[in-house]
Formats: structure tokens, sequence, C-alpha cells
């Protein structure tokens, strides 16, 4: 084995550097060098496996990653170690909570805010666990907590404003929804749930204002087309919903939406695009037995057609 003298040498003057998993990786993971930082502390763990650093750096980045089972297996590594840490707990919580365990989430949340009460983003997912637990009093607590340790919160308020929806507290949801406007202009699940209050209220030329821009901003699924393309057709412009409707489709199959677009190429007297919708709703089971009705109702009409103008030109 060449000495250090040699070795250095070698690397032209430089003396070698002795690798340090433990400190190489957790430097390497502060400056957000995942790839490079990940082998370090695994390795590091061999030697070290109680080492609650990187236990917690192995476990969020397997968590940025979005590798659960990976994720949780080195968390509650960490959480045997520390059961009171509120970062781990908060990661914990979030897993459990996108893989649909609110209840479990909930607990996680609570058992971090225990230790840090002013962990802001904890009191948010809880907040967001109670929703889905379907107790929106503790989710608007939670969230009402959140804004007040962070008055700039925006998830915060727009998740108040959707348990305001819940509860039907319409002018408090548009309320918060004005405020976070102000703190962040260009949020876009706002606009898309104004444009809901608003075609719930009935005013559909301001419902389809928010939904447009939702769209300007990137928030282009189907739900918004649907909601612009009923807006439009609620206030009788048949262009407006048609080419909404078809973006919707085109993001997703909606059976009762094909139906409706259908139909209003019917009205238009644009029979051709009208009968391609209809035949694809025909094995449809809520909308098979009207498509075929339909389709029976254009066959024939274009037959009268047909045979109207046989008989002006004979």
């Amino acid at each position: 084995m060449l000495s250090k003298y040699l070795k250095t040498i070698l690397n032209g003057g430089v003396p070698e550097r002795e690798v340090r998993p433990l400190e190489d990786g957790l430097n390497a993971f502060e400056a957000g060098k995942h790839d490079e930082s990940l082998p370090l502390l695994l390795e590091a763990l061999k030697d070290a496996p109680h080492t609650l650093a990187a236990l917690v750096a192995v476990g969020r980045i397997y968590h940025t990653r979005g590798t659960a089972d990976e994720a949780v297996k080195f968390l509650l590594r960490a959480l045997e170690l520390d059961g009171r840490n509120p970062l781990v707990n908060y990661l914990l919580g979030e897993l459990a909570l996108n893989e649909g365990n609110a209840t479990m989430a909930a607990k996680f949340f609570e058992k971090a805010l225990s230790t840090d009460p002013d962990y802001t983003d904890a009191h948010i997912r809880l907040g967001m666990a109670y929703r889905e637990l379907k107790q929106p009093q503790e989710a608007i607590k939670a969230f009402e907590k959140a804004i007040f340790l962070d008055r700039q919160a925006v998830v915060a308020r727009f998740q108040l404003a959707q348990v305001c929806l819940e509860v039907k507290d319409t002018r408090r949801a548009l309320t918060q929804l004005h405020l976070v406007k102000e703190i962040h202009g260009d949020y876009p699940p706002v606009f898309l749930l104004q444009g809901e209050i608003q075609f719930g209220l009935g005013d559909y030329r301001q419902a389809i204002i928010e939904l447009e821009r939702a769209l300007e901003l990137g928030l282009d699924g189907a739900h918004a087309r649907e909601l612009l393309g009923r807006a439009n057709d609620r206030l009788g412009n048949r262009e407006g919903a048609i080419k909404a409707y078809v973006g919707c489709l085109e993001r997703e199959n909606r059976p009762h939406i094909r139906f409706r677009l259908a139909e209003i190429l019917e009205e238009l007297r644009k029979y051709s695009a009208a009968q391609e919708h209809y035949t694809i709703l025909v094995d449809d089971r809520s909308y098979g037995d009207a498509a075929q009705e339909a389709l029976k109702r254009i066959k024939q009409l274009l037959a009268d057609i047909a045979t109207e103008l046989a008989g002006e030109s004979s």
C-alpha cells in the first residue's frame, strides 16, 4: 500500500483527502447534492446505524424522490432514536397523507406540534388531514393557527377558503381568496375556486373571467374546461361552450360532457360532428339509449333533406 507521502507526490503535491462518509454526505445533502450525498450517508450508516442526522437526511432524500417505502423505513429508524423530533414526525405525516391515511397523518402532525407548536407547515398539513377526515371545524382551527403564525401563508388561506365553502360560509371563502390574490396574484388554484364559487352563485360572466385566468396560468385540467363550457352554455354562448367542452374531452373522457356537446352540435346543424360524438356514446350505460335515438333522428333528418334537395333539382 502506498504511503501518504508517495500518494501526495503522485497527486501533484496535493495531499490526498480522506473520504469522510458522514461529514461529506451531510455537507453534500445541505448543498442539495442528493445524488452525491445518498451513497455517502448509506455508507456512514453501515458503520454507525444509529446516527440520527444521517437517518433523517436519507429519509428526506427518499421522500423528495417519491420513494415512499424507503423514506418511511429510515424515518421510522430516526423516530426510534428521537420520538419527539418535529421534522421526522412531520415528514412521516406527509408520507401518510400522500398514501391516503389521514388518520395516521394527523397523529404524526399532532406529535410534531406537541414539540414545536409554531411549526406552520405542520398546522397546514394537519388541517388538510382533518379535511380528509371530514372534520371541517378542526381543519379551520388548524388553518387559522397557521395564518396566525404566518400572515403570508397562501396555502393555509386557500385551504381555509375551501373548508369555508364546505360549511357554506361563502362570504368568508371569498374574503380569504381575495387576501390570497393580494399576497400572490398569480396563484392559479384561486382563480379556479373563484370560478367555481361564481358559477355556484349564478354569476356566469364572472365565472368565465376567473376560469379563463386559471387556464392562462397553466391550470389546464378537464375540470376547469368543463366548468368554463358550462358557464358559456348557461349564457347561450354555444361556440364558447363547444370550444371548452372539446378541450375538456381532449383531457378526459366525460360522457355527460360529450352528450351535451353532441346536443349543441346538433342544434347548430353540425350533424357530422354531432354523429361522431353520439356514436362514441352508443355503448355508454347512461347515455347509450339517448345516443342511439339521436343518431336515428339525425339519419332521418339527413334523409329528408336529401329527398327535398332531390325534388328541387328534378
